[in-house]
């Protein structure tokens, strides 16, 4: 994304890249990342036409987390992602061990098999030779800037941080005491310049400066411009992003929620993702749609249903569910199919059973004591106007559409601005840069019908954890 410090968006581009998964493998090679900075930063700037001084910060963020094991400063293998399962800690550490870890890190146990602490001591096990490593944005930051840092919330997410600093506890427990860690620093301030081998990669100015950055569920809830206590932003990607400005830290040991200071102010973040909103949708379009429709045909055609779908429920949890309950083994479910169903109707179903999902989870939040003031949504899916349409009317509140979709990526230019002191605050930036394209109101017949349906949607969904418990499919 190319991006004033006004607000108005130059530019966005986008470059493919491939998932190596076997199993319960999860890798991507890095030449491939190499690549995609590359063409889309190309693909950004192509119409300056010789500007490119009016580059003034370079922002990054990236998918967490996931890591890039190294040797000497050279890549000691793939990238290993965030939903890479290889790894058992059960069978690296005795309970007692994982329960000090899990006080140490305030990270629960549920999540550990995802960790950066946990695969890193499974690469050295398995004998892969590696002195370091860095986290995905850090990596290609590594990659411009030559610099070897991480921000602290990144590091938290690692399980290797406590109490504000690496923990030498945690390495040695993990057999890592020798692993030589990024140094610590702010998102919002520089990390580094690009370096003359990365300006001509890019075909950028040499030592412009280039931000710490954060992850990209962080850079995303910034994207989003929340100003107080009790604004809640929705990210609508493959994953539903959903977090809340707080003003108090929650309490709760639930492994689906998480929490952590605002980068200014005193105020905090509540955290959760699901697991397959937008993957849903792929998922639809690839085993569903008989008709051979776009997305705004399908939607064209959605709309013209009735809300609630003639009965027809969908729970979103194709690949497990992260949020508002965590449980990897439960699978979705598309309940209450007869002979008046049609691929159309199962599609708005769709939508309406992802839109129950995003309530769930904003309802659970509530109950850990912050009242909800806001809801503002980017993200891919928010550019479906029927999709923002069912969201508002399943959660009964008005809803802000943003123009500028990418919230990851305008999160990173905000503390790339904030970095060089363009923005005296996060607050400030939120309000210069962050825009509202339409606000979408509930429909009341619709609120009426899937307040109704949303009771029968809990219902199912506790019946399918139940019986996904109890069983050994």
């Amino acid at each position: 994304m190319l991006i004033d410090e006004n607000g108005s968006k130059f530019a966005t581009a986008t470059a493919p890249i491939s998932t190596i998964a076997f199993r319960n493998i999860r890798e991507q090679n890095t030449s491939e990342w190499r690549k995609a900075v590359t063409e889309s930063t190309r693909k950004v700037t192509k119409n300056l036409k010789g500007k490119l001084e009016g580059i003034i910060s370079i922002g990054v963020t990236g998918h967490f987390p996931s890591f890039v094991p190294l040797l000497n400063g050279k890549e000691a293998g793939n990238a290993i992602l965030y939903s890479d399962l290889r790894v058992k800690p059960e069978r690296i550490l005795r309970p007692a061990d994982l329960k000090t870890i899990e006080d140490l890190t305030g990270l629960p146990r549920e999540i550990f098999p995802s960790l950066t602490s946990f695969k890193l001591s499974y690469l050295r096990r398995k004998g892969v030779k590696f002195n370091s490593f860095l986290p995905a944005k850090d990596y290609i930051r590594y990659l411009l800037t030559s610099e070897f840092s991480t921000d602290w919330l990144e590091a938290w997410w690692t399980g290797l941080f406590s109490n504000g600093k690496w923990s030498h506890e945690i390495l040695e427990m993990l057999g890592l005491e020798d692993v030589e860690l990024p140094l610590i620093r702010n998102p919002g301030e520089v990390a580094g310049e690009l370096t003359r081998e990365a300006s001509r990669m890019l075909g950028l100015k040499e030592k412009t400066p280039v931000a710490t950055g954060t992850i990209d569920g962080m850079a995303a809830f910034i994207g989003g411009g929340p100003l107080e206590p009790g604004d809640a932003v929705i990210s609508s990607g493959s994953t539903d992003i959903i977090a809340m400005m707080t003003l108090q830290k929650p309490k709760t040991r639930n492994p689906s929620f998480y929490s952590w200071p605002y980068f200014e102010g005193s105020t905090f973040v509540l955290y959760s993702s699901t697991a397959s909103s937008g993957l849903s949708v792929q998922f639809y379009l690839r085993l569903f749609n008989t008709l051979g429709l776009d997305i705004e045909g399908l939607t064209r055609r959605a709309a013209k249903r009735p809300p609630g779908s003639l009965n027809l429920l969908f729970l979103p949890y194709l690949q497990g569910e992260y949020a508002p309950f965590f449980s990897p083994s439960v699978r979705g479910a598309l309940f209450g199919l007869d002979l008046t169903h049609d691929t159309v109707t199962i599609f708005r179903a769709f939508l309406e059973g992802i839109s129950f999902s995003d309530r769930h989870v904003l309802e659970e939040m509530q109950y850990l004591g912050q009242p909800l003031k806001r809801i503002r949504i980017g993200g891919g899916g928010s550019a479906n106007a029927l999709w923002n349409e069912i969201r508002a009317s399943v959660l009964g509140v008005n809803v802000e559409v943003l123009k500028v979709k990418a919230l990851s990526a305008l999160g990173a230019a905000i503390l790339a601005g904030q970095s060089i002191g363009l923005f005296r605050s996060l607050k400030e930036s939120a309000l210069r840069l962050i825009r509202t394209e339409y606000v979408v109101k509930p429909r009341p017949d619709w609120t009426r019908r899937y307040d109704k349906l949303y009771r029968d949607y809990l219902r199912l969904s506790s019946l399918t954890r139940s019986f996904y418990r109890s069983s050994r499919v």
